[in-house]
């Protein structure tokens, strides 16, 4: 069961990421689109991780839900390879509103081992859509 679980969680969240990778996506929230801005990130994205560390990612980000009534935010974190490496399932996501604000996520990993790069992505899904309108992200690298 813990396995389809992870499985669907997967499945929904690198269609929530891939929606914005193959397009222009906004990065400063305002006007008429769906947009995300990442305020902050804890730890510092300057801070180089070490194989086999805890690490607690913290985000706060500013977002405009322009699309739709309704929506959700997510944190997701993947490795060099584009493969999540969160254990955490369901993956952590906050509902949001149309209209503006800010808000602050976070999500909790090991670094496995042969990880090189972590890359942490925010992308806003529009309740009713397949795929994210919007997404920021920041990449660290793993000695």
């Amino acid at each position: 069961m813990r396995t389809f679980r992870l499985g669907l969680a997967l499945l929904v969240l690198v269609s929530a990421v891939s929606g914005c990778r193959h397009g222009s996506s906004p990065t400063e929230p305002g006007g008429g689109m769906d947009s995300i801005a990442l305020e902050s990130i804890s730890p510092p994205v300057t801070t180089p991780l070490t194989t086999g560390s805890d690490v607690t990612f913290t985000g706060r980000v500013r977002y405009n839900l322009a699309s739709a009534s309704s929506g959700t935010i997510f944190i997701v974190i993947e490795d060099q390879s584009a493969i999540n490496i969160s254990p955490t399932v369901p993956q952590p996501s906050l509902s949001i509103s149309r209209g503006s604000g800010t808000v602050e996520i976070s999500d909790h990993i090991r670094i496995p081992t042969g990880v090189t790069k972590v890359n942490v992505f925010f992308p806003v899904v529009p309740s009713g859509a397949t795929r994210s309108t919007a997404v920021t992200s920041v990449t660290y690298t793993v000695n």
